[in-house]
């Protein structure tokens, strides 16, 4: 995958989620200047409050750079926690998606 396909490539949105239709609805994640994350989410269309003008909602979730590595961190315990191939599932899965990572062994 070349660097500019990369999901965070250059700061855009790589999309989470997403359905059309009656109700339009999305959500995205995107890098921000300086290693922060942010996850926005746009839902609008038929609802039960369109008859009130309130069928448009937006809403962002700001991750400061420190915060990543603590999100990275819990959401690989939560998949990975009990498993005794969890480097090897997390390596495979970095090659899998061109996730830059190094490999050491010691013997």
């Amino acid at each position: 995958m070349a660097d500019s396909e990369k999901p965070l490539a250059g700061g855009a949105a790589s999309p989470l989620w997403r359905t059309d239709g009656a109700r339009y609805g999305r959500s995205d994640v995107a890098a921000t200047d300086g290693g922060g994350l942010e996850i926005t989410q746009h839902d609008m269309g038929a609802s039960e409050r369109a008859a009130w003008g309130e069928d448009d909602n937006e809403l962002s979730l700001t991750l400061a750079p420190n915060a990543v590595a603590e999100l990275a961190v819990l959401l690989l315990r939560e998949r990975f926690a009990g498993r005794p191939d969890a480097l090897q599932a997390i390596r495979a899965f970095c090659e899998a998606n061109d996730v830059e990572s190094t490999l050491r062994a010691w013997t």
